[in-house]
């Protein structure tokens, strides 16, 4: 199966583009950011880190400042082209984007962290499984995923989500594949109450 998320031209509300605040609102950029500078605080220097699902690529740069070096990878194309440019912009030898089906990561690489950050809920159902696979097999031994998503009937969903967790769903999800599974208070890193912040480790 195949990841198949819409395209569009940019701005869109399927990610977020931050040369477009006006678009988005200061909220809503706010909270994005937020989640990914929680992410930062999961990740030690040393860490190779695989961003899922980078969307613009806003959030790769905020966790490349805690860790070694980091691969941020997305579906979009046009998401991909962005993040390249703006990488370009700059000298960040140690950032580097690629465009890649994210159900599907055969990159012969492995990460000491993975960081997917409101990606999962965008698949199908019948595909999240597969999805989580496939993260599970680019986590080194020791390794750990960094994850968020939101609760399922807490919070207003769009119609880019295909299937959102209840929270005791995500949970038992979770564990199938990680035997450690530890949840974060979002309110502490100024997330809305509704999303569910998980750090996982333990692979099973």
């Amino acid at each position: 199966m195949t990841l198949r998320m819409a395209t569009h031209s940019l701005p869109t509300m399927e990610r977020l583009y931050l040369d477009w605040p006006e678009f988005y609102g200061t909220e809503t950029i706010n909270r994005h950011l937020a989640r990914y500078y929680w992410a930062a605080s999961k990740l030690k220097s040393t860490d190779i880190v695989i961003d899922v699902g980078c969307g613009s690529g806003y959030g790769s740069f905020i966790i490349l400042k805690s860790c070694a070096a980091v691969l941020g990878i997305d579906l979009s194309q046009e998401a991909i082209n962005y993040a390249t440019k703006k990488l370009e912009e700059g000298r960040w030898p140690k950032l580097e984007y690629r465009h890649g089906d994210l159900s599907d990561l055969e990159l012969g690489e492995t990460f000491d962290s993975v960081v997917c950050i409101e990606v999962i809920e965008h698949l199908e159902q019948e595909c999240q499984e597969k999805f989580m696979s496939s993260l599970v097999n680019v986590i080194t031994p020791g390794g750990h995923l960094i994850i968020t998503t939101p609760a399922r009937g807490e919070g207003e969903t769009t119609e880019f989500h295909r299937h959102e967790f209840r929270r005791r769903e995500f949970k038992r999800f979770l564990n199938r594949f990680f035997k450690c599974v530890k949840f974060d208070n979002p309110e502490t890193y100024n997330i809305p109450k509704n999303f569910m912040m998980a750090t996982c480790s333990g692979l099973i």
